[in-house]
């Protein structure tokens, strides 16, 4: 960082020199008294004749007028504090500005090193050419723009957004000169082609922010089952941080959170669930918590899923696995992404699963065969293993004609060996999935030949017979492995396919078309923009092929996001396909390198000039104090002060302005990224309420409890943070009187899965308990669906993606009709980010979902229980009747 205090205008410095002459002539100023004689002083003849004191300024009068043209000069004169490298050579700059992935995390760094250059530009007035890595979607090749003035480039840097795929600096040193100046504004990581652009103007000064601030990266697992929301990785050089990281579900609901520490050099750092297995599989969003950019976010495949899988069987205990089982070996490889069950066939039926496996040798009924055809058509996937049961006795469910006898392909009676998988159909759903090589077939059905064979065919043997084979029936599918489901005939159950398998199914199992897997283009559905938010794709973006799609580098032509529709859509990651991070300043020569630039130029002339003008006012009123003109003057002078003193006074600093306004407020908790987004969140709330409702709701305010009054505030809402101190008395005390005095808090765990009973709760829940320790409330139950919360303005209830039942807790007492209004409500959403989310950053529904509730709330804290009232039901009745 380069530091030293300079001037816009120099020259002007040289008016300081002619103070000391000023200070002179006002010395002399105003001159000695003129001796004159009366003829009436004759009788003081003798008296000793001395001259009158000369009337002169006092010398601290001087000074302090000095000081007014002193701090006037300076101020003039344009005084400025440089923190940025000075800008060398003559002619056009050209300003290179990283606005790739890793920029989302980076930009207000980036973009105020990038202002600081183009403000030296303009008072060296030179024209500024500026370069943006990263290309429009769509398109190849990245920005580049025509030299032009300095405040042109300012006003566009200041539109500037990043974006969320990678940049390519391999082709922006085509057309600028190596003699000229060139300022590389990096993310501080060497992403793929810097060295080009390094080689191609070796002299380019390059920027890398703050260690501090240098970009994470947010990786899938290495394997599925592990229990683990992914790996989070920090560029070498990184200091030690703690961080957390979130998994959401389809509607946005918080699934868990896991915190861990992370620093640079420390390689993959795991984040496991805290849940169980069958929670986790419900997420579909993971996020480091407090970072933006799509680099920090990892999307699951978006699917309506079904992910209950039911095998038919005699019974339903788990006890009856064994290493002969179907079930055992079933079980463990869903596990990890879906619901497992066994039943009867009747009852398997009842509960609508996604997908019945019959893996067993038993001959199904008449009956059972009938229903199973009823569910399939209607949407059911059918998995059916082979046995010899069904080689003998072939029924209707079967994708194919199977021959009368299984084929064996070991053993002393047979000249064959077993069979190794040879492909995978390319329009079939298992596609995607690499072709295992350590498989080895014994035994097997063999299809009865048919024109239409091979279009039914997922997965062919090296002796081209099918290893695999589906049919759709109506709306459902039908899909049959020739081989059984534990290690009898195959080494198939043992393998990682196996597991493909099940999970390729489960993706279709939500579908209305179950063979989406034939559609072989796949067209941009969400992008994510520069700060990992999804956003609709621009007209401009082409297909990708399905086949293509596992090697697929997000780039501008595919951003990352989500492929397909809107019921199969197929997650784009940066986190699993780009390589590991590494930083840029390992590359660059410690001449050319800037490091940790946080800021731009700092201006000084402003604070020389508010000195000049106070000295100027104290000025001014001393000269009427010594000229006598105070006690005439001073009543208009004091009016003048007040006048100024109050007129920046901040909004709401009465008292009576707080009472006569409705004011959302928030408990600082000291997380300051907590609290800006409780406040950002409360403004939306507000803002909402001024548009949908008679509610106008006024700035939002920050509590410190204790020492704020909170008499003003209907609702204050709470946000839990495990960083917050413990409440003093006073605090406990103000709080107490608020809630015992008709005040409703609404208290947020964030963590979206509490439960009053569990022994064991999250680290928010932990330290709610604590906070809420000297506090003194009813016990809190889960809030039935007929509460008057779900009905104060909005029907919550009424429409399934929009309803809350279960996820909100009130006081016990507050459950009936009629009863008490709850001074707490307590929920685990994190309404305060939701209500803060910039649209298309969250599911339209969960953010409707969001501020209907946020209403119903307000409502109910400023209305009460008046809507579940019944006392004047009858009265009313009766007057509608007459």
């Amino acid at each position: 960082m380069i530091s030293g205090l300079t001037f816009l205008n120099p020259l002007l410095l040289i008016a300081l020199l002619v103070l000391p002459l000023i200070y002179l002539i006002l010395r002399v100023i105003p001159p000695a008294a003129k001796r004159v004689v009366l003829p009436t002083t004759r009788f003081l003849h003798d008296v000793e004749q001395k001259n009158p004191p000369t009337q002169k300024t006092p010398w601290w009068l001087l000074l302090l007028r000095l000081a007014v043209l002193a701090f006037l000069i300076v101020g003039l004169a344009g005084p400025y504090l440089k923190t940025t490298e000075p800008l060398t050579g003559g002619g056009p700059i050209n300003l290179i500005l990283d606005n790739g992935w890793a920029a989302g995390q980076t930009w207000d760094t980036q973009r105020d090193a990038a202002l600081s250059f183009v403000q030296q530009a303009k008072r060296a007035n030179r024209p500024v050419s500026l370069i943006l890595t990263a290309p429009l979607a769509g398109e190849e090749q990245p920005q580049i723009f025509p030299a032009q003035s300095p405040d042109a480039v300012i006003s566009q840097i200041k539109g500037l957004s990043p974006v969320s795929w990678p940049g390519v600096p391999a082709l922006v040193a085509s057309g600028i000169k190596k003699e000229e100046t060139s300022i590389w504004v990096t993310t501080g990581l060497a992403e793929h082609g810097y060295g080009a652009l390094l080689s191609a103007l070796p002299d380019v000064k390059v920027v890398i922010p703050p260690k501090a601030r240098l970009p994470l990266m947010l990786r899938p697992p290495l394997e599925e089952g592990q229990n683990l929301m992914g790996r989070a990785e920090a560029v070498m050089g990184a200091p030690s941080m703690r961080i957390q990281v979130t998994a959401t579900d389809l509607r946005g609901h918080l699934v868990d959170q896991n915190s861990i520490t992370l620093s640079g050099g420390q390689g993959y750092v795991d984040v496991p669930y805290i849940v169980e297995a069958k929670d986790a599989s419900t997420t579909t969003r993971t996020q480091i918590a407090g970072r933006m950019g799509a680099g920090t976010v990892l999307l699951n495949d978006r699917n309506q899923l079904n992910t209950k899988i039911a095998l038919i069987s005699g019974s339903d205990a788990k006890e009856s696995y064994n290493l002969s089982d179907p079930a055992y070996y079933i079980s463990r490889a869903v596990q990890p992404f879906a619901q497992f069950s066994t039943g009867v066939a009747t009852d398997v039926i009842k509960t609508n699963p996604g997908i019945i496996i019959v893996a067993d040798g038993s001959a199904l009924p008449p009956r059972t065969l009938s229903d199973l055809d009823a569910w399939v058509k209607q949407g059911g996937i059918l998995l059916r293993f082979a046995n010899s049961a069904l080689s003998e006795e072939a029924d209707a469910l079967i994708p194919v004609k199977l021959r009368r006898s299984e084929r064996s392909l070991q053993g002393s009676m047979t000249w064959d060996n077993p069979l190794s998988i040879k492909s995978i159909n390319p329009l079939s759903p298992l596609a995607l999935q690499s072709l295992p090589a350590d498989i080895r077939i014994r035994r097997q059905l063999l299809a009865e030949p048919s024109p239409d064979l091979a279009e039914k065919t997922w997965v062919t043997l090296s002796d081209d017979t099918p290893l695999v084979t589906a049919s759709p029936v109506g709306k459902g599918l039908i899909v049959l492995v020739h081989t059984t489901a534990t290690p009898e005939w195959s080494d198939l159950p043992l393998s990682g396919f196996y597991v493909e398998i099940f999970k390729t199914l489960m993706t279709l199992a939500g579908h209305s078309d179950k063979q989406t897997g034939q559609k072989n283009q796949l067209q941009a559905l969400r992008i994510y923009n520069g700060y990992g938010q999804l956003v609709q794709p621009p007209a401009t973006l082409k297909p990708v092929s399905r086949n293509d799609f596992a090697t697929l580098t997000p780039s501008s032509l595919y951003p990352p996001g989500l492929y397909g529709t809107e019921d199969e859509s197929i997650a784009l990651n940066l986190g699993d396909r780009l390589p590991p991070l590494e930083p840029i300043a390992a590359h660059v020569p410690a001449g050319n390198l800037i490091d940790g630039l946080s800021g731009q130029d700092v201006n000084y002339a402003p604070f020389f000039l508010y000195v000049c003008m106070i000295f100027f006012v104290v000025d001014c009123l001393v000269t009427l104090l010594l000229s006598g003109l105070w006690m005439k003057l001073r009543w208009g002078v004091a009016a003048i002060i007040l006048f100024t003193a109050i007129a920046p006074a901040p909004a709401h600093a009465n008292d009576a302005e707080l009472a006569g306004e409705i004011h959302l407020a928030y408990i600082r908790t000291g997380d300051a990224a907590l609290d800006a987004a409780s406040e950002q969140g409360l403004a939306a709330l507000s803002a909402q309420l001024n548009t949908r409702t008679a509610v106008q709701a006024g700035d939002v305010v920050a509590l410190t409890p204790g020492q704020s009054e909170l008499s003003f505030y209907p609702l204050i809402y709470w946000p839990i943070s495990t960083a917050q101190p413990e409440l003093s008395a006073e605090a406990n005390r103000a709080l107490q009187s608020y809630i015992d005095k008709g005040g409703l808090i609404l208290i947020d765990t964030r963590d979206g899965i509490f439960r009053p009973s569990a022994p064991s709760q999250s680290a928010q829940i932990e330290q709610m308990r604590k906070l809420l320790g000297g506090l003194s409330f009813n016990p809190l139950a889960e809030a039935p669906e007929p509460h008057v919360i779900f009905k104060s303005f909005y029907l919550l209830n009424v429409y399934e993606d929009l309803a809350l039942t279960g996820d909100i807790y009130v006081e016990d007492d507050t459950l009936d009709n009629g009863g008490a209004v709850s001074s707490i409500m307590l929920t685990g959403q994190d309404w305060g980010r939701v209500w803060a989310s910039q649209e298309g950053g969250i599911p339209a529904t969960r953010r409707e979902q969001s501020i209907r509730f946020g209403i119903n709330t307000v409502m109910y804290a400023l209305t009460g229980n008046y809507k579940a009232d019944q006392v004047h039901m009858n009265a009313i009745l009766e007057r509608l009747g007459q």
